[in-house]
């Protein structure tokens, strides 16, 4: 998000392989998730989630209900 507007986006996409992890919920059905991914410079690069596309190795996904 930029440092005016909390509630504005900022979409990027990153070309390159990283690792990734997060966190989030499904709300309304769908899911919101907040990441961090690092790639060969060591750097954290955090934020939403939109989409992503596994090529090289595998992603793991776990839901738990919380009631």
């Amino acid at each position: 998000m930029p440092a005016y507007d909390a509630m504005k986006e900022v979409r990027t996409e990153f070309e390159f392989p990283v690792q990734l992890t997060g966190t989030g919920e499904i709300v309304g059905g769908k899911p919101h998730i907040h990441c961090v991914l690092t790639g060969e410079d060591h750097k954290g690069i955090g934020g939403h989630l939109l989409w992503a596309k596994v090529e090289s190795w595998f992603v793991n996904v776990y839901i738990i209900a919380n009631d």
